[in-house]
């Protein structure tokens, strides 16, 4: 824990250091990108490993599909009626 407080105090201070920079924010950016993806290889890695979740692959994957049709459903829904009442 230490450490991630570290990492993030020393990100922090050299981004408010240079944050006139653009290649300090090019740099930065790259390295996000980066970490986003690793982060993402990281996490298939360990669900692909996970013979449970394998197994039940076929019913897990229905059950997302109908939350996220359901979530933009409802989204759908939700900005019609603000754009009928903030009218």
């Amino acid at each position: 824990m230490v450490g991630v407080l570290l990492a993030i105090s020393l990100g922090g201070l050299v981004g408010f250091v240079g944050r006139k920079s653009t290649k300090l924010a090019k740099v930065a950016d790259t390295i996000c990108s980066w970490g986003v993806l690793l982060l993402l290889f990281g996490m298939g890695l360990g669900l692909g490993a996970n013979p449970t979740l394998m197994q039940n692959l076929p019913t897990l994957g229905l059950h997302a599909l109908l939350l996220a049709v359901g979530s933009t459903f409802g989204a759908f829904l939700l900005c019609l009626v603000m754009k009928r009442v903030l009218r």
